[in-house]
């Protein structure tokens, strides 16, 4: 082998189904076990990914990252929450003006644009989680 080499070596079946995997992992337990869906694609794509002949490995855990996650499962859903409570609730406080409705709408879309840098900022981190938990296998 060529120590120039670099191939990815994973079959077209085998990334759907990690990714499959990685989604349920998200969409079915509402995020709670995402850490574990992420890390067994990470592994998955490290181990059929060789970069100048040498063999790439992953090295995260699921639980460690569970762990680190926990913050992001409470603050995400309560931003999301009330963004979505504060928009679909504007409309029955008209009694009281159109001042207060455009408050509501204001301060609901406050709420998701902070969820949306808070979403950003939790994926950059983990971005870099996964970089620092990827080696190379010495021979």
């Amino acid at each position: 082998m060529d120590k120039k080499e670099s191939k990815f070596s994973g079959s077209l079946l085998g990334y759907a189904w990690v990714n499959i995997v990685y989604l349920a992992s998200i969409i079915l337990t509402a995020n709670i076990l995402m850490p574990f869906g992420l890390c067994y694609r990470e592994r998955w794509m490290a181990d059929h990914t060789i970069i100048n002949g040498k063999q790439m490995k992953f090295n995260g855990s699921g639980t460690i990252l569970f762990v680190k996650k926990r913050i992001i499962a409470i603050i995400s859903p309560i931003l999301l929450a009330t963004a979505a409570t504060l928009f679909f609730t504007r409309d029955k406080i008209s009694s009281t003006g159109a001042l207060a409705e455009y408050l509501f709408l204001a301060t609901s879309i406050l709420f998701l644009l902070g969820y949306i840098i808070f979403t950003i900022w939790y994926l950059r981190g983990l971005k870099k989680w996964v970089i620092k938990n990827t080696t190379f296998v010495t021979p």
